[in-house]
């Protein structure tokens, strides 16, 4: 006679139950994962691209200002000398108006 923990009969229904079950949460775990690992590689190469594309941008806006500033210095030092010459020769003339006076 067979007591119910050791009879065969009554223990490989539960087992091919809890096994089958079993290999449904280890399929569902590795698609899981499967789908976790393609999240994370999608999302690392569109952050890493999007890094380089905002890296370029960055490096040819400082670039576009770098030129702008230099050329924005030379019209100003060029307007600046205009004006110095402009002020000396006024001042030439207000002395020659207070030497006559």
């Amino acid at each position: 006679r067979a007591s119910f923990w050791g009879s065969r009969h009554l223990c490989r229904p539960a087992l091919s139950l809890h096994s089958r079950s079993a290999a449904r949460a280890l399929r569902r775990m590795s698609m899981l994962r499967a789908n976790f690992q393609s999240f994370l590689l999608g999302t690392t190469a569109s952050l890493g691209a999007g890094y380089y594309f905002l890296h370029q941008d960055i490096w040819r806006s400082a670039d576009l200002l770098g030129e702008s500033l230099g050329s924005m210095v030379t019209a100003s030092t060029s307007k600046t000398i205009a004006l110095e010459q402009r002020v000396a020769k006024l001042e030439g003339e207000v002395a020659a108006l207070k030497a006559t006076r």
